[in-house]
């Protein structure tokens, strides 16, 4: 009952990856969805964010997003 619809996880670079996916496997399948959102700097230039939504889906709750959103490498962790 506390499992969100999904999350989007901004990130700065590859480096939370690896992380990202253990913790979503611990967490298991469910009906979350999860993208990952990566900001692109383009020299002075708006920021192009381009977004990868993963085709499997997860038990997200409060705890799992809590831990992704302290790895370094994660900006922010939002609900969708």
């Amino acid at each position: 009952a506390r499992a969100a619809a999904g999350i989007k996880i901004l990130i700065e670079d590859d480096r939370p990856l690896a992380q990202i996916r253990s913790l979503l496997d611990k967490a298991g399948k469910g009906r979350g969805q999860v993208m990952l959102g990566l900001q692109i700097d383009e020299g002075g230039k708006p920021d192009i964010e381009a977004d990868i939504k993963l085709k499997e889906t997860f038990a997200i709750n409060p705890a799992t997003r809590h831990q992704i959103r302290v790895l370094p490498g994660v900006r922010e962790v939002y609900d969708i």
